[in-house]
């Protein structure tokens, strides 16, 4: 603790142009995220402090006079150093501010939640948002849901605002760099589910698999990373039970890209990837349907359609539990579809804002805020 009680002095000992705009990062994981909106940041000149809790975050790598970065670990010193920031604008990707971990400190003026997934915000956990300034939105569906839960909590509107999604800008630059000149023989099917409860492979486990497999092209497997960390024992037993089975291939890279660049249809649940794969890639989506578990969830309160499952016709086609046998036909018919790509265009348009262009709309809107603060 004393550690961080240093690491917190110095920082407040910064010159305040550096505690104007505060970015709080978890990690690398969330650079993508971050990256586009600094990179605009600094092309306008102006100064930020970067905090992370990981060593390897490309964020301390920064070179500029503009910028200054610390290191808070994981331990238990980073909350104390967060619930005691001084600050005028705290950006993060964090959400459940207040009700989990993080709580807002009495000296920082406003609290920034920047979504880092087009999908919406039934499958958030409760309270995600409520204590949030401002919420940056993706599309109009999360200003819509975010409206209604005000609403149901009687909680104070908070600004929200239309900025889109800046790590869709890194994904969609690596893709125009990105050869594509690999040969194949067949089509190939994605399969990315999310984790936990709610993910097919946890629900379908071999089946799912068996089914695909009738179809005779090639499949790769992508579990999502955090299913490798909490159901590392399911993973190993489905990667066992599929090695008699041709065209199969399974993807643990820290970067779906690969995968993404020479499938050519994916199948899913409701995670967050199907929106990169259908706006970013420009690929169809099967969507699998089933009954989820809510509890704890924004859903809970939210009700009503959940906005993933109503735009999946549209990605490409939604499968119930009871026409899990028809994926191999669906999957021909949907393949045998011209004007596919157009069709993902149109669709991204009308459902995110500022497509490849949100990280230089997240700044503007950044350095507007810091010019209305008092």
């Amino acid at each position: 603790m004393l550690k961080t009680i240093r690491l917190l002095k110095k920082f407040h000992g910064l010159p305040k142009k550096y505690r104007e705009i505060v970015f709080f990062s978890e990690g690398g994981n969330y650079w993508n995220t971050m990256a586009p909106i600094i990179k605009s940041l600094l092309k306008k000149n102006r100064a930020f402090a970067y905090l992370t809790m990981d060593n390897d975050d490309p964020g301390l790598c920064l070179d500029s006079e503009n910028v200054v970065s610390f290191c808070l670990g994981r331990g238990m010193g980073f909350i104390y150093f967060m619930n005691m920031l001084r600050a005028n604008l705290v950006v993060m990707t964090t959400p459940g501010l207040q009700t989990l971990t993080i709580k807002r400190s009495p000296n920082v003026k406003h609290y920034i939640h920047v979504i880092h997934s087009p999908t919406g915000v039934s499958f958030y956990r409760k309270f995600s948002f409520d204590h949030f300034d401002t919420v940056m939105c993706s599309g109009e569906h999360q200003i819509d849901e975010i409206r209604r839960l005000e609403k149901i909590r009687n909680s104070k509107p908070k600004l929200l605002t239309k900025t889109g999604l800046p790590y869709m800008d890194v994904l969609n630059a690596q893709l125009k760099s990105s050869r594509r000149d690999r040969q194949k023989e067949r089509a190939n099917i994605l399969l990315a589910p999310t984790w936990g409860s709610n993910s097919a492979l946890t629900r379908y486990r071999m089946r799912l698999i068996d089914v695909l497999a009738s179809t005779g092209l090639d499949i790769i497997i992508r579990p999502h990373p955090q299913q490798l960390k909490s159901e590392i024992s399911l993973i190993t037993e489905l990667e066992t039970a599929s090695k008699s089975i041709e065209h199969i291939s399974w993807d643990f890279d820290s970067s779906g890209h690969k995968s993404m660049l020479f499938s050519d249809i994916m199948v899913s649940d409701l995670s967050g990837v199907i929106f990169d794969y259908a706006f970013v890639y420009e690929k169809p989506v099967i969507t699998l349907d089933y009954e989820l578990d809510i509890k704890n969830f924004e859903h809970e309160d939210l009700e009503g359609p959940v906005w993933e499952r109503e735009i999946g016709r549209s990605l490409g086609a939604v499968v119930s539990d009871d026409n899990l046998d028809m994926l191999p036909k669906i999957i021909m018919n949907i393949l045998s579809r011209r004007n596919l790509r157009n069709e993902m265009r149109e669709l991204r348009e009308t459902s995110i804002f500022n497509f490849n262009h949100a990280g230089e709309v997240a700044a503007k809107q950044l350095i507007e805020l810091l010019e209305a603060s008092p």
